[in-house]
């Protein structure tokens, strides 16, 4: 069962990727293919044009997989044509540099939600192997050196699972690990980037009853798991440790998860608990986002219940480590132009931190933050246009 919605996961990303930079017909060549095709791998792809806020073109990058902002640049990945090799890719907006960081051969899947920066580096997780089979396909932490070069892999689990979760907290890495054996346990890995060690630190059992873990995040000096209980029902609960892993608090959230559903049946509503989630975070001052890989968004304060918007899967939060922005996503407004938004005093704001659409035939497509500040928003068109990413650095 997992493995299967694995990989429907897997093939909508891959959709999702492809729409946003689809690939050129690559020119015949009768002398070594798969060499000649590997190194045009790239090429092949269509160019996404790189502006600055005032609409001035400063590079180009060719993905056709997750693209996240960092404070090194933008870092993106292009799958082989087999989607059997991933090469991670760095472009640097200040200087126009285009470098690899590395490859992985055997590449099933990447949980690019999980992307994150931790003391300079990037880490994400993947998957090797090949899904369709009964074999085990090892999960695997991939560590990039945007400084000196290189990349370091470090093996999470034997026997992994796509939908994984990742927070950097205190300087480590906490990683969610959902284990293939009969009875299935949710682990909390801690992943050490000075030793290179994992260790686990929480284990949660799911039998025919129990609880299972949807994410993580820092807050605080600790961090939050979010985790839902089987027991009869099914309930969403946010559950505050300290940095030395002790429970402080737990609250039942369901009514929240819930109450953002208005467009649901009640029986949908309930389903949403089965769904995994890629995009969960707590604010400094207490508010929730929670993003799944259904329709649901759920923006909303903590304290008070207060929904601060009642959204479909066409408002979406910013990937990775830093403050989150919010867009309304392929005109998703329904002709608002005011389509880009960011947190202010638990309130939902129109940002000032933007630049002018270049025609009104583009829309936003989805957005990075990186952790000192810097943005990157993606703009789509209806395919008469070419894509085109806006690099926004931080004090603009």
């Amino acid at each position: 069962m997992k493995r299967s919605i694995a990989l429907m996961l897997a093939a909508a990303l891959l959709l999702c990727f492809a729409a946003c930079a689809g690939k050129k017909e690559k020119p015949e060549d009768q002398t070594a293919p798969d060499q000649q095709n590997e190194e045009n791998a790239e090429e092949a792809l269509e160019e996404v044009a790189v502006m600055d806020a005032e609409g001035n073109r400063i590079g180009s990058i060719r993905p056709n997989g997750a693209i996240t902002l960092t404070d090194a640049g933008i870092f993106y990945s292009v799958l082989s044509d087999s989607a059997k090799k991933a090469e991670f890719r760095l472009f640097d907006p200040e200087t126009g540099e285009n470098a690899s960081l590395g490859r992985i051969e055997d590449f099933a899947y990447e949980a690019s939600y999980c992307r994150l920066e931790l003391g300079g580096k990037i880490y994400t997780l993947v998957q090797t192997g090949n899904l369709f089979d009964s074999a085990p396909d090892p999960l695997t932490l991939l560590e990039f050196d945007p400084a000196n070069g290189g990349m370091k892999e470090y093996c999470v689990e034997e026997n992994g699972f796509a939908y994984s979760a990742m927070a950097a907290v205190n300087g480590k890495l906490l990683i969610i690990d959902h284990d293939q054996e009969d009875v299935l346990h949710d682990r909390l890995i801690e992943f050490d980037p000075a030793s290179g060690e994992m260790s686990e630190k929480l284990s949660f059992e799911l039998d025919e009853s129990g609880d299972t873990l949807r994410g993580v995040c820092a807050h605080e000096g600790g961090f939050y798991l979010l985790r839902v209980q089987f027991d009869g029902g099914k309930k969403m609960f946010l559950d505050k440790y300290d940095g030395s892993f002790r429970l402080i608090e737990s609250e039942d959230i369901s009514y929240l998860i819930k109450s953002a559903a208005d467009s649901m049946t009640p029986e949908e509503a309930e389903d949403e608990f089965n769904q995994w989630v890629s995009r969960f975070f707590v604010t400094e001052d207490g508010v929730l986002y929670y993003e799944s890989f259904s329709v649901l968004r759920c923006l909303a304060v903590l304290d008070s219940g207060e929904q601060l918007i009642i959204a479909n899967d066409l408002f979406n939060a910013s990937s990775g480590s830093g403050e989150p922005v919010f867009l309304w996503i392929y005109g998703g407004s329904d002709g608002n132009e005011k389509d880009v938004f960011e947190l202010r005093d638990k309130k939902l704001a129109v940002s000032e931190k933007g630049f002018e659409l270049p025609n009104q035939r583009y829309f936003y497509t989805f957005a990075s933050a990186s952790e000192s500040g810097n943005r990157l928003i993606f703009l789509g068109s209806d395919e008469t246009l070419p894509p085109l990413l806006y690099y926004i650095p931080r004090g603009r």
